[in-house]
């Protein structure tokens, strides 16, 4: 993995940080895929190539993230406990 972050480096250096292609690739996000190709994919695709392991990396608002260095939010599990608001407890 050293060399492909080593490659990923340099291509980073190229394309740069939050570059879009075009304005409609306003909405969707750069990925970084093992093959050293920087693509942009849109975000529900983006969870679908972290969990096909097709990608090592891709590009937040504030800088690139590598998968398995930096931290990714996993699964969202619907919260079934107890209204965590004012109002929840209120009787209207």
């Amino acid at each position: 993995m050293p060399v492909v972050i080593a490659r990923f480096n340099s291509i980073v250096s190229v394309v740069g940080h939050g570059t879009f292609f075009s304005p409609e690739a306003a909405m969707q996000v750069m990925v970084a895929r093992y093959n050293g190709k920087i693509e942009l994919a849109a975000p529900p695709e983006v969870d679908l190539l972290i969990q096909r392991r097709e990608i090592f990396a891709f590009c937040r608002g504030n800088g690139w993230v590598i998968l398995g260095r930096d931290s990714v939010r996993r699964g969202h599990q619907p919260y079934s406990g107890p209204g965590r608001r004012w109002y929840d407890s209120v009787e209207w």
